[in-house]
């Protein structure tokens, strides 16, 4: 039974290339992203000591979302970021949220990660 299984608990947080290389035009974002990474990375170690807690920062990858969209038409985006992002569209290579979701889950299941790790979906077979 149940009852003698021990639970886990797993923290992920979305997180971002951005989170770990800087994007010029993109301070905020970049700040925030780099933020909640370091505060799951803390809470990795806050619990080093109990197994069953484990936190994951994940990046989904450049998915087919409304938010990407919307970040390329913005004014004051950096020309090497909207170049970069376009090519991506172009050829075809934007990642499927879903796909992207069962990446994650998949590490998750499998307990593939260090707890605190900053984990891109390339970086997962």
């Amino acid at each position: 039974g149940h009852k003698n299984k021990k639970r886990s608990l797993r923290i992920v947080n979305t997180s971002s290339l951005a989170a770990i290389e800087p994007f010029s035009t993109w301070s905020g974002y970049c700040t925030a992203k780099a933020a909640m990474d370091m505060f799951h990375k803390v809470v990795a170690v806050e619990n080093a000591n109990d197994t069953t807690v484990k936190c994951l920062n994940y990046a989904p990858g450049p998915m087919a979302t409304k938010l990407h969209s919307n970040m390329l038409s913005h004014v004051n985006l950096d020309e090497k970021i909207r170049d970069i992002h376009s090519k991506i569209i172009n050829n075809g290579e934007m990642i499927d949220p879903m796909d992207s979701a069962e990446k994650c889950i998949k590490v998750l299941l499998e307990d593939r990660f260090t707890s605190g790790e900053h984990l891109d979906y390339y970086d997962i077979s």
